[in-house]
C-alpha cells in the first residue's frame, strides 16, 4: 500500500517493469539495438526502455489502468482533441468502477488513473471512487482536473480520500494568456483553488496527493513558461511541461510506414484505458474509441489483455505497425516515431 510521500513519489517516478509478448523476437531487438546508433539522447532512455520491455520472457497484466470516471467537461481548452470527440457523454457508474477495481486488485494493478478526456471533478463520486480504490489497497490513485471545481471542500475531500497525486492543467501565467486557451475557465477562480488546496494540505500535515501542474506548451503560452515556473516552484512538488500532441488529418501511406525506422509504443505492454461506458480501447489518446479491444461488460480485465485483439496490437507495433490500427498511423505523440529523429 502506498502510504508515505516516498513511496508515492516513488511510484510516480518509477521506470516501467519489463513485460513483453509470448513470441520469438530476438531479431527484432537485435535490430533496434543497432538503431541505437546516433540516437538523440531525449529519446535513448526511452529507446532502452523499449528494448527491456519487449525482450523479456513474460508478461501478465497492465501496470497502469485508466478509469474513466467521466468524458463530460466543463472547458473547450485549443489545444485537446477532446474537440472532436463524437461518442456520447458518460458517467461510469459506482458498481462497474467497483468491479474494475476488483479485478485491478485480482491482477496486481500498480496505478489507476481516473480520467482520460473528461474533467473528473465533475462525478459526483469522484471521491467515493478514491476511498473505494485505496481501501482495496491500490497502490496510487491519480487524477487530473482544470482545477475550476477544487473549492476549499473539493480540496478538503481529496487529501483525505487516499490519492496519491493530482495533476491541474493550467497551462499559463497570465489571465489574458489564459483566456486564449478557450477554456471558458476563470483564470483567478483556478490559481486561488491551487493555494487553498496547497493551505489546506499544509494545515492537515499531509504530504499527498504529490501534487504537480501541467504546462502544454503552445504559441501562445511558449513565453510564460520561465514566469510559470519561477512563481509555482515554491507551491508544488512538480511542474510538468510538454508539449501538444495532435493527430494529423490523414493517415500515413502504408509504403511510409513500412519504410520507416519505427519503434514501438510501450502503451500495449504496460497501459489499459476503459472508457466510462465499458470499452477498451488502444490508450487515452483514442477519444472516440475507435481501437475496441473489449469490453468489460462481458470480459474480464485480464481476459481482454491477454486476448487475440491485443495480441494482434502488440504484433503491430512490433512489425513497423503496417497491419495496425490506422490511429497509430496518426499519432504524433514524441518519441514513439522515429519520423522525429535521423534514421541510424
Amino acid at each position: 500500500m502506498c502510504s508515505s510521500f516516498e513511496e508515492s513519489k516513488t511510484m510516480i517516478r518509477r521506470r516501467i517493469k519489463v513485460v513483453s509478448v509470448p513470441y520469438p523476437i530476438r531479431k527484432l531487438v537485435k535490430q533496434l539495438e543497432q538503431n541505437l546508433v546516433n540516437t538523440p539522447p531525449l529519446l535513448y532512455w526511452y529507446k532502452k526502455k523499449i528494448l527491456r520491455l519487449i525482450e523479456s520472457s513474460s508478461w501478465s497484466h497492465p501496470q497502469i489502468v485508466y478509469l474513466e470516471s467521466t468524458n463530460d467537461c466543463n472547458a473547450s481548452c485549443v489545444f485537446c482533441p477532446r474537440r472532436r470527440m463524437t461518442r456520447d457523454i458518460a458517467y461510469m457508474s459506482m458498481d462497474l468502477y467497483r468491479k474494475l477495481i476488483d479485478e485491478c486488485v485480482a491482477i496486481d494493478v500498480d496505478e489507476v488513473r481516473l480520467h482520460t478526456l473528461g474533467e473528473s471533478l465533475l462525478d459526483p463520486y469522484i471521491v467515493d471512487k478514491i476511498v473505494y480504490a485505496k481501501s482495496r489497497h491500490i497502490p496510487l490513485v491519480l487524477l487530473y482536473t482544470n482545477g475550476k471545481l477544487l473549492d476549499r471542500q473539493m480540496s478538503q475531500q481529496l487529501i483525505q480520500s487516499g490519492l496519491g497525486a493530482l495533476y491541474i492543467s493550467i497551462d499559463a501565467f497570465t489571465n489574458e494568456t489564459y483566456r486564449r486557451t478557450g477554456r471558458n475557465l476563470d483564470f483567478n477562480t483556478v490559481k486561488q483553488n491551487i493555494h487553498t488546496f496547497c493551505s489546506i494540505k499544509e494545515d492537515l500535515g499531509r504530504k499527498t496527493p504529490i501534487l504537480s501542474l501541467a504546462y502544454t506548451v503552445t504559441d501562445d503560452n511558449r513565453h510564460e513558461v520561465r514566469r510559470f515556473q519561477k512563481y509555482w516552484r515554491p507551491f508544488v512538488d512538480y511542474i510538468n511541461i510538454s508539449g501538444s500532441i495532435d493527430f494529423q488529418e490523414n493517415p500515413v501511406p502504408r509504403h511510409e510506414i513500412k519504410n520507416r525506422n519505427n519503434w514501438p509504443c510501450y502503451y500495449p505492454w504496460n497501459t489499459m484505458v476503459v472508457l466510462s461506458n465499458g470499452e477498451v480501447t488502444l490508450c487515452c489518446l483514442d477519444i472516440n474509441g475507435e481501437v475496441k479491444l473489449g469490453s468489460v461488460a462481458t470480459e474480464s480485465l485480464s481476459q481482454i489483455w491477454k486476448g487475440r485483439r491485443y495480441r494482434r496490437v502488440r504484433e503491430s507495433q512490433l512489425h513497423s505497425l503496417v497491419d495496425g490500427p490506422p490511429l497509430c498511423s496518426v499519432c504524433s505523440a514524441k518519441p514513439l516515431w522515429s519520423r522525429f529523429v535521423p534514421s541510424a
